[in-house]
């Protein structure tokens, strides 16, 4: 085997290994993430996550700022949402996903600013009641319970 072949073996072998253990290093705030269904778009990555769920796996998504800790938390690990009541769709220019307690709201990459109607009185993260909510691009999401 050349040099070349080697590395390309141990290559493989390092992927191999990173997959069975589903790290991906950064979440819906990867720069290099686009809208759409391409291979490198959010909705490919989330696609991505849930084939690892059905798998009976966990995926483990960090973020540009590294990994969250007592210094470098984010509130919304510590929302309740219960069980997801069905798959993420579209949902007036968002995707949404809807849990037992809440729902979560994410827009695309390169999307421009929309404002929705929420269906009921929902808590953001931040204790504030709200009836509707303003989302720019994604690297910003919202979890609300209700």
């Amino acid at each position: 085997m050349t040099a070349a072949g080697h590395w390309r073996a141990v290559r493989a072998l390092y992927i191999g290994f990173r997959l069975r253990r589903h790290h991906i290093e950064h979440g819906v705030n990867d720069s290099g993430l686009t809208g759409g269904t391409e291979p490198w778009s959010l909705r490919a990555l989330l696609a991505y996550v849930d084939a690892v769920h059905e798998a009976g796996r966990s995926a483990i998504l960090g973020d540009a700022g590294g990994f969250a800790g007592p210094g470098n938390w984010w509130s919304g690990f510590d929302a309740r949402l219960g069980a997801a009541a069905g798959p993420r769709y579209d949902w007036q220019g968002l995707l949404r996903r809807d849990f037992d307690d809440g729902i979560v709201l994410v827009r695309e990459p390169g999307a421009k600013l929309v404002t929705v109607q929420l269906p009921d009185t929902y808590t953001r993260l931040d204790g504030s009641a709200v009836t509707s909510i303003a989302l720019a691009a994604c690297g910003k999401s919202a979890s609300v319970a209700n």
